[in-house]
């Protein structure tokens, strides 16, 4: 007579358990530890190209300016209080604001003298004051913005205004309630001046943010004033 045998199938003991959780928790940490770098990577890239574009076109515009002015009528000023302008700084220094005198009028045309046999023609006839300057947004972030002061009477190169006419045309130009921005999420400007070569040591810094991701991007040059 023969007996059915039955199989019987062991159980997990409390040991094997803890064992299985702590290795599966492991493999867990593991691969969050791996994926990280990969999910944020695109805010990551994203903060990056914020700064990037933001800086570029402001950048080209302030060297721009810069290029068409003369040295010696170009200012680093302070933007609070009582106003006062340097071109002392011999390395980049930290720059609350800089005044750049422009040919430009308000109509974005280029003034000089077209007078002929005169020892000023084809000089430029300065118009105004291109200011640059670091301004909070109203996101609390700040913004490199740019406003035109006009002078009250042309002048003539190679005169140039005197400080204290640069001086109360950044007064104005800080009063301005709208600026133009001429590049978004920059936090630092800085110059330096060399009088002796005609070049305006400039450099920017912009931070990006991206679902809390953050960039710093800085551009840098030594921009020559050629008139």
């Amino acid at each position: 007579m023969s007996r059915s045998s039955k199989s019987r199938q062991r159980g997990t003991t409390l040991a094997e358990l803890l064992t299985v959780t702590v290795v599966l928790g492991f493999l867990f940490s593991f691969s969050v530890a791996l994926m990280a770098p990969v999910v944020n990577a695109p805010n990551k890239l994203q903060s990056k190209v914020d700064t990037l574009q933001s800086i570029t076109s402001g950048f080209y515009r302030l060297q721009r300016d810069v290029r068409t002015s003369d040295i010696s009528g170009d200012w680093a000023c302070t933007t609070s209080g009582t106003i006062t302008c340097t071109q002392t700084y011999s390395t980049l220094t930290t720059t609350p604001a800089l005044a750049v005198i422009t040919a430009l009028s308000s109509a974005n045309q280029f003034s000089y003298n077209s007078t002929t046999g005169g020892s000023t023609t084809g000089l430029p006839t300065w118009q105004g004051v291109m200011v640059y300057f670091v301004a909070t947004s109203s996101s609390g972030g700040s913004n490199l913005v740019r406003v035109y002061v006009p002078f009250a009477s042309a002048i003539q190169a190679p005169a140039v205004p005197t400080q204290v006419q640069v001086q109360a045309a950044v007064s104005t130009a800080v009063a301005t309630t709208t600026p133009f921005v001429a590049a978004p999420h920059v936090g630092q400007l800085l110059t330096d001046f060399n009088s002796a070569q005609h070049v305006i040591g400039l450099k920017l810094v912009a931070n990006g943010t991206e679902n809390g991701r953050t960039n710093k991007t800085s551009y840098e040059s030594d921009t020559y004033a050629r008139n």
